[in-house]
């Protein structure tokens, strides 16, 4: 069996509660067939991972741009998410001719739209993963924090 996992690279978060699912899958199936397609460091997968994971260099989304590690510049983050969807179809068919070659079972999104759009190219199982503190994130594109603090209100005052 061989499990497809699309990490994002915008920061460890993703990808350290990826490899906690990974290390507990391979300590129940050592003969697996774990491939990652990130383009997270290797150093941090290699650092982090308790057997052989095949780390697969890719872009699997575009993460947010930021100015530091508490503001986001939303007109660069539109800008590169642009760039990379704009040519969104030509990258699942890329991927699914890789999940085709891999022979890929089961494909893991964490969040990577991309991950679930080349499974569907595939007769793969698509399953995703992402903390609840990102969620609202769902809600529509890089809303500001003061919008999704007012939404936040509304939602507790239904």
């Amino acid at each position: 069996m061989t499990l497809v996992f699309y990490i994002s690279a915008h920061g460890f978060g993703h990808a350290s509660r990826d490899l906690a699912v990974i290390n507990a899958i391979i300590q129940r199936q050592p003969d697996i067939h774990i491939v990652i397609r990130s383009s997270v460091p290797r150093w941090f997968i290699e650092a982090s991972a308790i057997g052989t994971i095949d780390l697969q260099p890719a872009d699997t989304d575009t993460g947010m741009a930021q100015f530091d590690s508490l503001r986001l510049d939303e007109d660069e983050t539109a800008r590169r998410a642009a760039h990379f969807y704009g040519d969104f179809d030509r990258r699942v068919r890329e991927e699914g001719t890789v999940l085709r070659q891999l022979g890929a079972s089961v494909v893991v999104g964490d969040i990577p739209p991309i991950a679930f759009a080349a499974a569907g190219r595939r007769p793969a199982i698509g399953a995703g993963t992402s903390p609840r503190t990102i969620s609202w994130r769902a809600d529509g594109p890089l809303r500001s924090r003061r919008s999704f603090s007012n939404r936040q209100s509304a939602r507790r005052s239904r």
